[in-house]
């Protein structure tokens, strides 16, 4: 089953999540390669006002300009350590030395499959809106499934699988994939990644934006990270914004 996270702002349906950690119901120990684990399976989040992305009551606070660079490597096409790294100098402790990152979810989107795959759902959506066939595809078999041995392909496999877009009552709805996220370092990030993304591809088609939604298959948190969860606390809800302009 389905275990449903939602509200209008990232930082609301995050602390929903925590305290689901919290009260332990349903949430289960589960080790993996990275540590040991408590994990919720099969997790759907909605945030009404995507932009409203900003998990801002994590302890300690987001690193804010890590993740705008972030979205403008991602938006770019990039695939390198180097522009990460000058704002993040942990980053290659998650992804490897580098230099240029296997699973970079920009290259991905804009060079990898041969086509550049943002343009040609904009293109899509400006010509059919009603088209079902809008998808950004991420993972890619090939490269990124494990090896015969179990051991991973790369120290940096996506895990955000794919993008659903759709255009329903004049608005951009997201529905983003992840296979695995971790809710203290993933989650907030992801929501900022693809919130954003979603934000850009209204403006390109000069519409609004409509829900966010998520699927975790494997929404977890490090043992190790427990105490930093449990210490953060909610915080009083801001009004919605104007976020990015839309482009012409």
């Amino acid at each position: 089953m389905f275990r449903s996270f939602e509200g209008p702002t990232a930082d609301g349906v995050w602390q929903q999540v925590a305290e689901a950690f919290r009260a332990g119901e349903g949430v289960l120990a589960q080790p993996s390669r990275g540590g040991a684990t408590k994990e919720i399976l099969h997790a759907a989040i909605t945030i009404s006002d995507p932009r409203q992305r900003w998990v801002a009551s994590r302890q300690p606070p987001l690193n804010v300009a890590f993740a705008i660079a972030e979205i403008v490597w991602i938006i770019t096409g990039r695939n390198d350590l180097a522009f990460l790294e000058a704002w993040n100098r942990r980053f290659r402790e998650y992804v490897g030395a580098g230099p240029k990152l296997h699973g970079a979810y920009g290259y991905r989107l804009r060079h990898h499959v041969g086509l550049d795959q943002l343009t040609r759902v904009y293109q899509a959506l400006s010509r059919d809106p009603n088209t079902r066939q809008a998808v950004l595809q991420i993972w890619d078999s090939s490269v990124d499934l494990p090896q015969q041995d179990g051991s991973p392909a790369d120290q940096d496999i996506p895990c955000n699988l794919l993008s659903l877009i759709k255009v329903r009552a004049g608005k951009l709805e997201w529905l983003q994939v992840i296979r695995s996220n971790d809710l203290f370092l993933g989650v907030p990030h992801n929501f900022v990644q693809f919130t954003c993304l979603q934000e850009i591809m209204a403006g390109w088609l000069g519409i609004d934006c409509g829900g966010y939604h998520q699927v975790s298959d494997s929404l977890h948190m490090y043992d190790y990270d427990e105490g930093s969860v449990l210490a953060s606390a909610p915080l009083p809800e801001l009004p919605s914004s104007n976020g990015f302009a839309r482009a012409a």
